[in-house]
């Protein structure tokens, strides 16, 4: 959908400098000039073919972005919970700053302990951390079944990082990576992420059974859905 960016771009462009005007005299604006200053140089880093579109927009700058995310999530009124996830995805996926993620996670899901978003987060960077225990406690309050499909998919995909990493139990690890990829087949593109981690559980499954075809095909499907690539469980 690139293609449909730039007209998007240009057109909320106008709005994010008029919020620069407003900070001093409303925090919630810091989130979008941190969204503009972190992302206006760290997407098109990391994503190159979007550098000729922001070539078209002022430089932004990475330091003063996450400054300015970070007083949203401090001072904000309406915008606080999304300053806290922008942070935690962004320190997990482009800045690999595990701790820190988990560090905003954690102040998540003690705010909001029932948004799903933020706790699959959470367990997520815990896994990251090798947090088994912590991640494995969490699972089991929420319950083999949460209400929320698209959570119990990534529950079932967390499980079998657990089965694999902390059990050794690789036969009921593969059990649930299969059954997490078809549970959140009917996210779409929303799975992928998840749908990766299990497909990258599934290769290091096949090297530890010596089965190398097995090991690469997995391992080529897992990387091809995932967009942090070093986010893998390993």
């Amino acid at each position: 959908m690139s293609m449909k960016v730039i007209p998007l771009a240009m057109g909320t462009f106008k709005f994010i400098m008029r919020s620069f005007d407003h900070v001093s005299v409303f925090a919630d604006f810091y989130y979008p000039t941190g969204i503009y200053n972190y992302y206006r140089e760290a997407y098109p880093r990391m994503n190159p073919v979007y550098k000729p579109l922001a070539s078209l927009f002022p430089p932004g700058n990475i330091v003063r972005g996450l400054t300015e995310l970070g007083k949203a999530a401090e001072l904000s009124i309406f915008l606080k919970a999304e300053s806290y996830a922008i942070l935690t995805y962004i320190y997990a996926g482009f800045e690999n700053d595990y701790l820190k993620a988990l560090l905003y996670s954690r102040t998540l899901t003690s705010k909001y302990p029932e948004n799903p978003y933020y706790k699959a987060l959470h367990i997520r960077n815990l896994l990251i951390m090798k947090e088994f225990n912590e991640a494995e406690s969490i699972i089991n309050t929420t319950g083999s079944y949460s209400g929320n499909a698209y959570l119990d998919a990534q529950l079932l995909v967390f499980k079998g990082i657990i089965q694999e990493k902390k059990y050794r139990n690789y036969l009921k690890a593969k059990d649930l990576y299969e059954d997490g990829i078809t549970a959140i087949a009917f996210a779409g593109d929303f799975g992928n992420e998840y749908c990766g981690y299990a497909y990258l559980g599934l290769s290091r499954i096949s090297a530890y059974n010596g089965d190398n075809a097995g090991k690469k095909a997995f391992r080529k499907k897992g990387l091809d859905l995932i967009d942090f690539k070093k986010i893998t469980f390993d």
